[in-house]
C-alpha cells in the first residue's frame, strides 16, 4: 500500500487498485454532515460478513460508502460513493497523482464522443434517461471492440467498477453482454431501460389531498403522525377518493420543503422552528470597542437562601465586546432590570476608559422607563449609537458567549447544577442524588448570596484571563486571552471617557442651591456636606446647580445643567470642611484658606461691576450734581476719548429734592 497525502489513499489489490478520500474531503464536496456519513457507515458494515468487520479496509458488498479506518481517519473509496459525487471526487483523486490506468480516461473520452451515435434508439425515453442508455450502449461497444485484446474478468471487472448506469453490475453478466454483442445482437436488445411497462412503482399524485396534509401539518395544534395517517384516510373515504398508503404519508410529511413551508405553522417562533428561520450572518468588527452587547442570563449555581427567606439564583448581566470577546462588565442580581444593566454598563465604560461606537441592547424590563430613557439619549448625545433587539439572533454573540460560559467554565464549579431545563442535550443535566448532595453541602457550607456572588466573580474571571486555545477548537491559534485581545486591539472608532463624562452618565445627581461666596450646603446618606465653587462665572449665573458624586468619593463633585433629558457639566467643587472655632477642638487651620477663597470671590465681583461702571455713559451726566464725582469723571474721560464729549450736556435742576438716602425722603415719594 502507498500512502499518499493525509486527504487520499490509493490501495492495490488483486482486484486492482482502489482510491479512497479522507472523510472531511467527502463531507466538502458532498455537503454532508458528519452524522449523515456515521449512518451511511453503520448501514455498510451490517453488510459484511462479521468476520470481516474488524478489517481496516472493508470488503466491497457492491454498496454504497465502503469505508476504512487508517491511523484514526475515516477512508472512502470513490468507487463506491454515491453517483451525483463520484465524478468530482475522482477529478479530485487526479488532482494528487497521475491516473495509473488508462483504461478509464479512454473509455470515458470514447463514450463523450460516440454516445450521440446510439441516442436515436432511445430518444422515446426522454430527457437524462435517453443520455444515460446511450452512454450504456456506447460502453458496451466499446467494451466489445476491446474484449478480445485485454482479457476477460480484469478487464470487465474494472469496467463494472466504474458504475454506469444500465451496465451489469457483475463482470459475469457484462461478459454475456459483450459475448451476444459480439454474436450479432443489436445493442438496443442488450441496453434497455428495465421492466417496461410495471407500474408498480407510479406516484400516488393527488394536489388536494397534499393540500389537506399541508393544512394539518401546518397547523397549530402541531398534530401526530399518525393522527394525520388517519385523518387523511378518512377524509379520503368521504370525497371517494383512493388513500394512499400510511408509508407514502409518511415520506411527504418527512420532505425537506414540507418542514420548510409548515415549520412556522406547526411550531411558531418556538426553538424547533429556529432552523429553518432565515437569519442574516453577522462579520465580526474590526476592532476592539466597534460593538458592545449586554444581555442577561440566569447564572446556573445552586440556589441560595435570600434576606426575605426565600430561595433565589442569581443573574448575571454581561457586557461584552463583540471583537475580542472580553466581558468588560457585569453585575449580579436577583432580576434584570434598568438599574442592573446600568451598574454592568458602569463598569464596562470604567474598565475600558472610552465609550464604544455601538451599544446593543434587549428590550429589558424597565427599557422604557424614564430613567432609562434619559441615560440612552445622553449615550446619543455623547456619539454613541443605541441598537435595540427583541430576538436572541439581535445579539448571537453574546447568546453563544453564555453557552461557552456554562459548559467550558461553569462546568468546574462545584455549586453548577447544569443546564437549564429545556436544554436537550445529554450532558445537560446532573442526577437528582447528586442535587440533593449538592444543596446539603451548600448549607452546611453557609452558601449565601455574598458566596454565589463571588464563585461568579470567579467564573467570568477565569473565562476573561483564559487562551482561547485551552479550550476552543476554532480558535485553536489564538493564544491570547479576551482580556489581552481586547487591551492588544486598536480602537480608532471609540470616545475617551472624562471624569464628566462618567460622572453625567452614572453618577447619583440632586439639585442644590448655591449660597454666598459659591458655597454648597447639601446632605448625602445622612451627612451634612459643603463644597466650595471656585469658578466665579458657575456662581454668577447659576442660583441653582445639579451636583452628582460617587458613594465612593464624596471629596469633590461634577455640577451640571439639565438641558430636556441631556446633562450639561459646568464645573466641580471640592468639598469644604467646616471650621471649629470654638471649644477644645477648634482648629484654625482651614479659616485662612476659607477666607482667601472668599476674598478671592469677592474681588472678581467687584471687578466685574468696575469694568462695567467704567465703560461710562449718558446716566451719569443726567444725574447732574447728583451723580458721583468720581463717577462724573470717568464718564468724562470716557466721552473725550471716544470724541463725543460735545454731544452731552448735562441737565440743570434748580429744586432741590429731597435726601434719596433717607427714609422719610422715600416714603415721601409714595
Amino acid at each position: 500500500m502507498k500512502t499518499f497525502p493525509p486527504d487520499i489513499l490509493l490501495v492495490k489489490s488483486k482486484a486492482g487498485q482502489t482510491y479512497w478520500l479522507a472523510q472531511h474531503v467527502v463531507m466538502k464536496i458532498g455537503g454532508y454532515s458528519e452524522e449523515y456519513i456515521r449512518k451511511r457507515r453503520n448501514y455498510y458494515i451490517q453488510n459484511v460478513p462479521i468476520s470481516q468487520r474488524l478489517w481496516d479496509f472493508m470488503p466491497d458488498v457492491n454498496k454504497l460508502w465502503r469505508w476504512a479506518r487508517k491511523k484514526g481517519t475515516f477512508y472512502y473509496a470513490v468507487d463506491n460513493l454515491p453517483a451525483r459525487i463520484r465524478k468530482q471526487a475522482e477529478e479530485y483523486a487526479r488532482t494528487y497523482y497521475p491516473q495509473q490506468n488508462s483504461l478509464k480516461s479512454e473509455l470515458e473520452s470514447y463514450v463523450n464522443n460516440h454516445y450521440g451515435d446510439y441516442y436515436a434508439l432511445y430518444a422515446d425515453e426522454g430527457g437524462v434517461r435517453a443520455r444515460r442508455l446511450s452512454e450504456a450502449a456506447a460502453v458496451l461497444v466499446w467494451a466489445a471492440e476491446h474484449f478480445p485484446k485485454r482479457g476477460r474478468k480484469a478487464f470487465l471487472e474494472e469496467i463494472v467498477k466504474l458504475r454506469y448506469d444500465y451496465i451489469p453490475r457483475t463482470w459475469h453478466t457484462l461478459y454475456k453482454k459483450v459475448r451476444a454483442y459480439l454474436e450479432g445482437y443489436p445493442v438496443d436488445e442488450l441496453i434497455r431501460y428495465p421492466r417496461p411497462g410495471n407500474t408498480n412503482a407510479l406516484r400516488y399524485t393527488d394536489t388536494e389531498v397534499e393540500s389537506w396534509i399541508i393544512q394539518l401539518r401546518n397547523s397549530g395544534r402541531n398534530y401526530t403522525n399518525a393522527y394525520i395517517v388517519r385523518k387523511i384516510t378518512e377524509l379520503c373515504r368521504l370525497n371517494g377518493k383512493a388513500a394512499p398508503s400510511e408509508r407514502w404519508i409518511e415520506n411527504y410529511l418527512s420532505k425537506h420543503e414540507v418542514k420548510q413551508l409548515t415549520a412556522a405553522g406547526r411550531w411558531g417562533s418556538g426553538r424547533l422552528a429556529n432552523r429553518y428561520q432565515a437569519y442574516v450572518p453577522v462579520k465580526r468588527p474590526m476592532f476592539a470597542g466597534d460593538v458592545w452587547q449586554i444581555d442577561a442570563t440566569r447564572l446556573n449555581l445552586i440556589e441560595h437562601t435570600a434576606q426575605d427567606g426565600k430561595k433565589r439564583h442569581l443573574f448575571l448581566i454581561a457586557v461584552r465586546d463583540m471583537y475580542s470577546g472580553d466581558v468588560l462588565g457585569y453585575h449580579f442580581d436577583y432580576k434584570e432590570d434598568r438599574w442592573s444593566v446600568l451598574n454592568a454598563v458602569k463598569m464596562a465604560v470604567m474598565e475600558a476608559g472610552y465609550l464604544p461606537y455601538q451599544m446593543v441592547f434587549d428590550r429589558f424590563p424597565g427599557h422604557n422607563t424614564p430613567e432609562a430613557e434619559e441615560f440612552f439619549d445622553n449615550l446619543r448625545a455623547l456619539g454613541v449609537k443605541v441598537t435595540f433587539t427583541h430576538k436572541a439572533t439581535g445579539k448571537a454573540s453574546l447568546e453563544r458567549w453564555f453557552a461557552t460560559l456554562q459548559t467550558v467554565f461553569l462546568q468546574d464549579s462545584d455549586y453548577y447544577y447544569g443546564e437549564g431545563i429545556q436544554s436537550r442535550r445529554y450532558y445537560a443535566h446532573r442526577s437528582p442524588e447528586y442535587l440533593a448532595r449538592l444543596r446539603k453541602r451548600a448549607n452546611k457550607e453557609g452558601w449565601n448570596l455574598t458566596a454565589a456572588v463571588e464563585e461568579g466573580i470567579r467564573l467570568v474571571e477565569k473565562y476573561r484571563n483564559t487562551p482561547y486555545a485551552a479550550y476552543s477548537r476554532k480558535y485553536a491559534q489564538i493564544d491570547q486571552s479576551p482580556k489581552e485581545l481586547h487591551e492588544a486591539s486598536e480602537k480608532p472608532n471609540t470616545r475617551p471617557v472624562t471624569r464628566e463624562i462618567l460622572y453625567g452618565l452614572f453618577a447619583y445627581k440632586k439639585e442644590v442651591s448655591i449660597k454666598r461666596g459659591g458655597i454648597i450646603r447639601t446632605e448625602i446618606y445622612k451627612q451634612e456636606l459643603y463644597y466650595q465653587i471656585t469658578d466665579y462665572e458657575v456662581v454668577k449665573r447659576y442660583p441653582k446647580v445639579w451636583i452628582a458624586y460617587m458613594p465612593d468619593d464624596l471629596d469633590s463633585v461634577e455640577l451640571f445643567v439639565r438641558r430636556g433629558p441631556l446633562w450639561l457639566s459646568i464645573g466641580h467643587a471640592d468639598i469644604l470642611e467646616p471650621v471649629e472655632m470654638y471649644g477644645p477642638q477648634a482648629r484654625m487651620n482651614g479659616l485662612g484658606k476659607l477666607k482667601k477663597a472668599l476674598a478671592d470671590m469677592e474681588a472678581q465681583r467687584q471687578a466685574e461691576l468696575d469694568q462695567i461702571i467704567s465703560q461710562g455713559s449718558e446716566v451719569e451726566f443726567l444725574l447732574g450734581r447728583y451723580a458721583q464725582k468720581s463717577d462724573l469723571n470717568e464718564a468724562e474721560a470716557s466721552l473725550m476719548i471716544s470724541g463725543d464729549s460735545t454731544e452731552i450736556k448735562p441737565v440743570k435742576n434748580k429744586k432741590r429734592p429731597p435726601d434719596l438716602n433717607t427714609g422719610d425722603a422715600f416714603l415721601s415719594q409714595l
